[in-house]
């Protein structure tokens, strides 16, 4: 019998040798690896309650969760019940995977929350960054371990959370670094060079939102070619005159540098995205965009810059949109054939011979949402004009506003990129308004 079981253990130890006994020879993967790429099928738990003022969203199931699942969840949510007021990471998060494209058009009222429970301190300076930078409409950050709350407001002490949640981050010459991101500024100098240490600017990161708090004073910027991605925020309020961005950057953040006093921009070939208000500045003069607008906001400035700034393309009029303002109420003027009166004013278009005006009502019960109203083109040398809507059939409509830039090549007409403003500064037909 010892003789057939010590057979028996030398064939089993032979096995072991050609098998890999006791290790995962899926790929050589750890069993460690596979819980950090397998997601669950929905690590989402929507925690509402009708009867009370207060609804959240709470994400858990396991380590990793991705930043598109968690806005699809929350644009279902906002759709069924209105926005969630807080969104809980719970302790169990580890990572969070960056949005992409799928989400980037998510309207802000479906996804925004009020407030961010963060109950895990295990994220890091790139998942801090991508979760700010999707949910820019957040106003508190509350940091919860057992008993203990930290409660933070993103306008006035963003940059007091970043040094709390990451408290190895040390000052450098003023700046707070982690992971290739810059999360702070609180140096002396008022000309800001950011070093080829840094690849992005966390949202808020240099705000004067809080101008009585802030104690730096940002005059000058100039960003090295590392920096790919601009956060939120980054540097909104910063009495910023002069810009200049690297030749690598490739997003620019929604209102990134909001209400600052430079006075030109130029846009690099790079840059593939540019978020909302993301140079509305009323002392802005010119905006010269290089590259491809495919997925720039309808709006990159705010209608008190329209009469002030001009656009220009390098690449030509194929490339070049404007953005669009009217008036928030269309007046209505009586008559034997009363009409509305709509005051419209753009961003004029350096490269354009002229602009083809179209009107639409956002008007599905009479079947019209397609229909154009008005129609009318002007010379490329306004950036003004006045609509004339038929009335009363469209009362209490919303104004759908399109305006397409044009150029004559060899005598025909070439167009640039129709732009229009509904949901955004939109017009609205009321008949109230005499």
């Amino acid at each position: 019998m010892k003789k057939i079981a010590g057979i028996l253990l030398f064939v089993v130890m032979i096995m072991c040798l050609f098998t890999g006994c006791g290790e995962n020879t899926a790929g050589n993967k750890t069993s460690e690896d596979n819980t950090e790429t397998a997601a669950p099928a929905d690590p989402m738990e929507i925690d509402y309650d009708e009867g009370s003022e207060l609804s959240k969203l709470t994400i858990k199931g396991g380590e990793t969760v991705a930043m598109d699942d968690i806005l699809e969840k929350m644009n279902e949510f906002g759709k069924k019940y209105g926005p969630a007021e807080w969104l809980v990471i719970s302790p169990e998060i580890k990572h969070i995977k960056p949005q992409t494209e799928k989400t980037r058009d998510f309207e802000v009222w479906e996804t925004g929350v009020d407030g961010i429970s963060l109950r895990t301190t295990s994220l890091s300076p790139r998942d801090i960054f991508c979760l700010l930078n999707a949910l820019r409409g957040v106003n508190v950050i509350h940091v919860i371990q057992g008993d203990d709350v930290k409660k933070f407001y993103r306008d006035e002490d963003i940059s007091k959370f970043y040094r709390y949640y990451f408290p190895d981050m040390k000052s450098q010459d003023g700046l707070y670094i982690a992971d290739g991101i810059l999360f702070g500024y609180e140096g002396k100098k008022t000309k800001l060079s950011i070093p080829d240490t840094v690849t992005a600017i966390a949202p808020g990161a240099c705000s004067a939102h809080d101008e009585e708090n802030v104690k730096n004073k940002i005059k000058s910027v100039t960003l090295s070619d590392s920096v790919i991605e601009i956060g939120c925020s980054a540097f909104d309020y910063q009495p910023i005159k002069e810009l200049e961005l690297g030749n690598l950057v490739r997003v620019i953040g929604e209102q990134a540098f909001c209400d600052t006093e430079i006075k030109k921009v130029r846009i690099p070939e790079s840059v593939d995205t540019v978020g909302e208000e993301a140079f509305s500045v009323g002392a802005l003069e010119k905006i010269r965009i290089e590259g491809s607008t495919k997925n720039f906001a309808e709006h990159i400035c705010y209608s008190e810059t329209a009469g002030t700034v001009k656009f220009s393309f390098s690449r030509g009029i194929k490339e070049a949109y404007t953005n669009i303002f009217s008036e928030d109420y269309a007046k209505r003027i009586k008559g034997k054939k009363p009409y509305y009166r709509v005051k419209v004013s753009w961003i004029p278009v350096n490269e354009a011979d002229g602009y083809d005006i179209c009107v639409k009502i956002d008007n599905s019960d009479y079947g019209d949402s397609d229909k154009y109203v008005a129609k009318k083109t002007v010379s490329g040398k306004t950036a003004r004009t006045m609509l004339k809507l038929p009335a009363p059939k469209y009362d209490g409509n919303l104004i759908d506003l399109e305006i397409t830039p044009f150029k004559y090549i060899n005598g025909k007409k070439v167009y640039g990129k129709r732009a229009h403003n509904i949901g955004k500064d939109e017009g609205y037909i009321d008949d109230d308004c005499d």
